[in-house]
């Protein structure tokens, strides 16, 4: 409990978020052994890592490969293609909105 702060409220949130992913995991067929539950019960995942992960590893693998895509995606469209890679030096400052 010392570990999610002393009043309970982040280790009550985390025990809701668990709960919802082992069942999410258990009754989605499409996660097959990848699902977070079957990895529990098999042993490949210990409680006190399971209690520990964070939101992408609690995910399926399915929900993380589209998380995968997206994110990629983003960094390909938006953020490398809408400057490109800096010419000058002065392509890495920020403009500060002033006229020039």
């Amino acid at each position: 409990l010392a570990t999610f702060g002393e009043d309970g409220k982040e280790y009550r949130r985390r025990a809701r978020g668990l709960a919802f992913n082992l069942a999410a995991s258990a009754s989605d067929g499409s996660s097959g052994s990848n699902g977070l539950a079957t990895r529990v019960l098999s042993g490949e995942v210990q409680a006190a890592d399971l209690v520990m992960m964070g939101t992408e590893e609690l995910a399926t693998g399915d929900l993380r490969a589209k998380r995968k895509i997206e994110r990629d995606k983003y960094f390909r469209e938006d953020v490398l293609l809408l400057h490109g890679p800096p010419k000058r030096k002065s392509d890495l400052t920020l403009s500060r909105g002033g006229g020039q």
